[in-house]
């Protein structure tokens, strides 16, 4: 009994000890009329590098006369019985709180050495995208302040968009997310946002 227990011992020291080796990303993101990019990442002083290029299309759909259907205009047609849920959690203080520190930890936790983002949200309607912006529009006031962000966000209150262009490099510690995401997801704010969401996709 005692042999597995310093197995087990043994086993979660040397994952613990990988997971407190840093990570470097670097990423480039265009989201605007699909998704493309690419991603570069360097593990174990360099013994495990990934760079992977991606490309996508939305799909857009034909109009009466074969001309591509505005993405602003699908997205109205879409059902809005999940974002009407998430709406919901959001409209929730101590969650919109609990995110914004969630995204906050996770900002500082990744070491930025470049970060640049630019982006454009809507939801179609007025008072949905006010929603949003109360817990986007300070944290990206707040991201603005980091030495080595450059960071704009701006609302559309008219029509439904997402746009977004980013690229940075990071170094990131994988056991910090981790237990800044357990700690997230097990806060009392996010578990009654969870029931919200499935109270409203019930």
């Amino acid at each position: 009994m005692d042999a597995w227990l310093v197995a087990l011992a043994i086993v979660v020291g040397f994952l613990l000890l990988l997971l407190l080796l840093p990570v470097e990303v670097a990423f480039q993101i265009d989201a605007s009329e699909g998704l493309r990019g690419q991603l570069k990442v360097r593990w174990l002083l360099g013994l495990v590098r990934l760079h992977k290029r991606f490309a996508g299309d939305r799909g857009r759909r034909r109009g009466p006369e074969g001309a591509p259907e505005p993405a602003r205009k699908r997205g109205r047609a879409r059902s809005r019985r999940g974002p009407a849920a998430l709406l919901a959690a959001l409209r929730e203080s101590a969650f919109r709180q609990r995110v914004r520190r969630f995204a906050g930890d996770l900002l500082a936790a990744a070491h930025l050495r470049q970060f640049r983002l630019r982006a454009r949200l809507g939801l179609g309607d007025p008072a949905d995208t006010g929603c949003l912006w109360a817990l986007v529009g300070p944290l990206s006031a707040w991201a603005r302040t980091l030495r080595a962000a450059d960071v704009r966000i701006d609302p559309d209150f008219a029509d439904a968009v997402f746009e977004l262009q980013t690229e940075g490099r990071m170094r990131l510690i994988p056991l910090q997310l981790v237990l800044l995401a357990i700690g997230f997801v097990l806060s009392p704010p996010s578990i009654q946002a969870w029931r919200t969401l499935r109270a409203g996709h019930g």
